[in-house]
């Protein structure tokens, strides 16, 4: 029977650079932030129309 290794240890395909993870985790936040500030907008619009809105 073969021993399995246990899941603290890193397997192959989990290592890789550091630098892609970061770019990985930069690109998601920053569409999270985009698309946050998009779905405000309109709450914003509606606290300060704009004047040939009044």
């Amino acid at each position: 029977m073969e021993t399995h290794k246990p899941l603290t240890e890193t397997s192959p395909d989990r290592e890789f650079p550091k630098q892609l993870d970061l770019a990985q985790v930069c690109i998601y936040r920053s569409s999270i932030l985009s698309a946050g500030v998009f779905l405000f907008l309109p709450f914003f619009n509606l606290l300060h129309p704009s004047p040939w809105q009044r």
